[in-house]
């Protein structure tokens, strides 16, 4: 009867959560080893517990876990304006914000994942929350800033290999790169919807290639057709000598289905009533091509210099249809502090303003500004910012007037940054 009873109760206990603490697979394999060998456990019994004991082990490898990220930012913020073209000459301000993302991504197996963050804010463009804009200490808020879900061939898949990932949900916009500021079309807030696929090839000596493609929902209709932006990018890497690094590419986007509310909502940002495509109601759309390069020389470690432009041209506008930005960086941040400057310029009707960046070009088209930055890490994990936005209009007429306001600006950022 003992064993009969050892023999009943023991999958019971292998198959049911642990009340205490859970035994390390090691020493349950070695009681089983230990009731075989002693006969309590015929040789059929054995296999059959044994294989159980497998399978949930694997079910245990395969529950995903969360892996935890996310950043806090505390920002001090001076504004000094000028009297712009309108008459208007806004007062001089300063003020405080902070901006908390939490981000949590679950790998699923080896070819999925999901990754949500929440962030502050609840802006657009923004994450950022005004110290004292909600009256008498009231909470802030937080909001769902992406959620995606990611899937990922084989490394190797298809017959070009490489690897190629295709992403759905709220994302990150999926043509933006890091050698450099790339803010000038879309803010760094910004999470885009839709789906986006991309492709970077397997390492070939010292070249390497990518893809990215995307389809992006502006706004969902009922009624009628939704806007959306068809995006597509080729680009490549190469190091041509030691300690040099080159890189190139360019990207088609193609906005259609505009309706008359989203030219208007353009308008408010800068752009001109029929300046995107000269139509009031959407018309054909906007196709719109940019180029973008960079250098790269990393010889001296403490003093690493980077080199990058970006031009775009929106092919569907009559007149003020460029978009342009070019700077340098050059220190690095841990060993003694890194410096970047530069001039980025996008005039009224080159691109939908209200996704270029919202502190580097206020938010609006028919904007330019030159920027200076300083960043050293002062703790691990935790940055020290210093920028300087000086900006104005591109153009100052009347029929730019949705644009000036405020424009005339200097902007004097201080941000901590730490990162967990």
């Amino acid at each position: 009867m003992h064993r009969w009873l050892i023999v009943c109760l023991l999958p019971l206990y292998l198959l049911a959560p642990p009340v205490f603490a859970e035994p390390e697979e090691s020493v349950v394999r070695e009681v089983l080893a230990i009731l075989h060998s002693r006969g309590i456990v015929d040789d059929a019994e054995y296999v059959g517990l044994t294989s159980r004991q497998e399978r949930w082990e694997a079910q245990q490898e395969d529950v995903p876990g969360i892996e935890w990220s996310g950043d806090f930012r505390a920002r001090y913020e001076q504004f000094w304006f000028d009297e712009d073209s309108l008459g208007f000459d806004l007062g001089n301000r300063s003020r405080a914000r902070y901006r908390l993302r939490l981000q949590g991504k679950a790998r699923i197996n080896p070819w999925a994942s999901a990754t949500f963050r929440l962030a502050s804010g609840g802006a657009v463009r923004s994450a950022n929350q005004t110290l004292g804009r909600r009256a008498d200490f009231d909470p802030d808020g937080l909001f769902i800033d992406r959620a995606h879900l990611d899937l990922t061939a084989p490394e190797g898949f298809g017959p070009l290999g490489g690897r190629t990932r295709l992403r759905l949900g709220k994302m990150g916009v999926p043509f933006r790169w890091k050698h450099g500021p790339d803010s000038m079309l879309w803010d760094r807030d910004i999470s885009v919807e839709g789906a986006a696929l991309s492709w970077d090839s397997a390492s070939q000596g010292e070249t390497a290639y990518f893809v990215r493609a995307a389809y992006l929902i502006a706004d969902e209709n009922a009624t009628s057709r939704d806007p959306h932006v068809i995006g597509l990018q080729a680009g490549a890497t190469l190091a041509p000598a030691e300690g040099w690094e080159l890189g190139g590419r360019v990207t088609h986007y193609e906005w259609r289905s505009l309706d008359s509310d989203f030219l208007d909502r353009s308008t408010l940002a800068g752009n001109q009533p029929l300046g995107l495509n000269g139509s009031a109601n959407g018309g054909t759309g906007v196709s719109a091509t940019e180029f973008a390069a960079y250098a790269r020389w990393d010889a001296h470690e403490d003093w690493p210099v980077l080199l990058y432009s970006h031009l775009l041209r929106n092919h569907d506008a009559e007149d003020q249809d460029l978009a342009y930005g070019v700077g340098i960086q050059l220190g690095d941040k841990r060993r003694v502090v890194q410096l970047k400057a530069g001039y980025f310029r996008v005039e009224a009707n080159a691109w939908p303003g209200r996704f270029v960046d919202s502190p580097l070009l206020a938010g609006r088209a028919n904007q330019q500004v030159y920027v200076a930055q300083a960043i050293r890490e002062v703790l691990q994990n935790t940055d020290l910012e210093l920028t300087l936005f000086v900006g104005n209009p591109v153009e100052t007429g009347s029929a730019f007037n949705s644009s000036l306001f405020g424009s005339e600006r200097i902007l004097l950022q201080t941000d901590l940054i730490v990162r967990f």
